[in-house]
């Protein structure tokens, strides 16, 4: 896992995804990480089992990386001018402000890969956003119900317990 330059692009042409992302997998940081990986197998005397992407079918270096949390697209940014969403989540409107309602609440809020896991980010950008929905955007969304939404944005949130380490017991 580690934090690559992020320059891939994905273009819609007719019915089909394209991607577009120059020299994948060639990056420094590829090397970098292998060396390391290299080091601590050398120091367990163990052995370091590559990416099997890394080698194609026919033996040639293809080095094509691979993601399972795809990132970006939908950047967080103070303005239009340098995002899609402000940091709520809420899409900006070309026209001002941004669009009632309309909220990105996924990975695609992160520009580029954060070098961890970005599960617990992706989560917190989530719960900010549904917060948002719930106290400002609920209420106008659903007005037949105002009564019912303006109980649900003005609800405390639960209070929990401490974490208390549960005790084995012997039997």
């Amino acid at each position: 896992m580690g934090k690559d330059e992020a320059k891939g692009q994905l273009s819609w042409r007719g019915n089909s995804l394209h991607i577009n992302w120059q020299h994948a997998g060639q990056q420094q940081i590829y090397q970098d990480i292998q060396q390391v990986l290299q080091q601590l197998a050398n120091q367990q005397q163990a052995h370091v089992r590559n990416n099997p992407r890394a080698v194609s079918l026919l033996g040639s270096q293809s080095a094509v990386p691979i993601t399972v949390h795809p990132l970006g697209g939908c950047n967080m940014a103070d303005d239009i001018t340098h995002g899609v969403t402000d940091d709520c989540g809420r899409v900006y409107n070309p026209d001002g402000g941004v669009y009632p309602g309309l909220y990105i609440a996924d990975g695609s809020l992160i520009p580029s890969s954060l070098g961890v896991n970005p599960l617990l980010t992706i989560t917190a950008l989530a719960e900010r956003a549904s917060y948002f929905i719930i106290r400002h955007d609920l209420p106008n969304l659903f007005p037949q119900h105002t009564q019912t939404t303006n109980k649900i944005a003005t609800a405390q949130p639960a209070t929990t317990k401490p974490y208390k380490q549960a005790t084995q017991t012997s039997a």
